[in-house]
């Protein structure tokens, strides 16, 4: 096993399916698992983070005092938006996840930036809608989605196609 010294940095690539473990053994360790089917990177240094699925919000600070590795979430991070009307989907929401406290329905619009993916909590029933002629699933269609059979919702732009998202769940 790999032992990263004092001064030094390390950064790890993960595949899916994968796990870290970082720790010294003597006072516990954290583990983190991959689901990501392209992988997720972990940085172990003085400004260290995990960066997770949906980006900036799953932000973990790890910091090492007298040999003891200790995390918190990022200032600001980690709390899902909560969205309680219907609107639509913004720029600023790239790598959110929105918790909707209600039925809601959100609307993707033309020239989302490219990478953009966000995950939705929902509520009671959430509509995912097309506009302007952006694909859902490969049609300008309305998406419903019930929070009883989907824990959460992925909305991930296509790289082939601009305007063109997968939406995840039945």
């Amino acid at each position: 096993m790999p032992t990263i010294t004092a001064g030094n940095t390390a950064q790890v690539t993960i595949p899916a399916g994968s796990v870290l473990l970082i720790g010294d053994g003597s006072y516990g360790e954290i583990q983190f698992t991959s689901g990501q089917a392209s992988g997720q990177t972990i940085k172990v240094d003085s400004a260290s983070e995990v960066v997770g699925p949906y980006g900036s919000n799953h932000v973990v600070n790890l910091t090492s005092t007298a040999g003891r590795l200790t995390y918190t979430l990022a200032a600001s991070t980690g709390v899902p938006l909560q969205v309680s009307g219907s609107r639509d989907i913004a720029a600023t929401d790239n790598g959110q996840t929105l918790e909707c406290t209600t039925t809601v329905t959100l609307t993707v619009p033309l020239g989302l930036p490219a990478g953009f993916g966000c995950a939705v909590i929902p509520s009671g029933t959430t509509s995912i809608a097309s506009s302007g002629g952006t694909l859902l699933n490969g049609a300008t269609t309305t998406l419903t989605r019930a929070a009883s059979t989907n824990a959460i919702i992925a909305i991930v732009s296509r790289g082939s196609a601009a305007d063109s998202y997968v939406v995840t769940g039945t």
